[in-house]
């Protein structure tokens, strides 16, 4: 007669916990990508090389409780920028710090990642200097500036 020996299942491993992996708990879940724009539908936004290209060097909690007001600015500009048709027609990428007034009109704003094309630098620049303000104004306590990826793929 065969006897069955019961086999202990192994307990499955508990994820480690936040302050384990040293990782802020307010921190937003990022991929390694230069996709720009709010965050997907799984709430993942773009960190490239695990930074965040849109507000700094804030802390973690400043990224989260910034993010959705980010997302708008990121799209308003490039609705706004999309308007200009010399723009509209050529394949750019550069990025662009802003420093907006209280009530949403653009103070100031630099070009720190040239799109490698000087008429095109020079027409991002003279758009960000006619740009309307924003629909919403920013929160009193937006870390400034506010660090953009601005694209374009060509329309024509």
């Amino acid at each position: 007669m065969k006897r069955e020996i019961p086999v202990p299942q192994p307990k499955p491993l508990a994820a480690p916990k936040a302050e384990e992996r040293n990782i802020p708990p307010a921190a937003q879940t990022g991929l390694d990508t230069d996709r720009v724009g709010p965050p997907n539908s799984y709430d993942l936004a773009a960190k490239p090389g695990g930074s965040d290209i849109t507000i700094g060097d804030s802390a973690a909690g400043s990224r989260a409780k910034f993010a959705w007001f980010i997302g708008q600015v990121q799209d308003e500009i490039q609705t706004y920028l999309h308007q200009n048709e010399r723009l509209r027609r050529v394949n750019y990428r550069a990025a662009v710090a802003v420093w907006f007034n209280p009530d949403g009109s653009v103070a100031r704003f630099q070009l720190f990642d040239s799109s490698d094309n000087p008429e095109v630098d020079r027409e991002l620049s003279n758009a960000m200097s006619a740009m309307p303000r924003l629909h919403q104004p920013p929160p009193s306590d937006l870390p400034q500036p506010v660090k953009l990826r601005i694209t374009s793929r060509g329309a024509g």
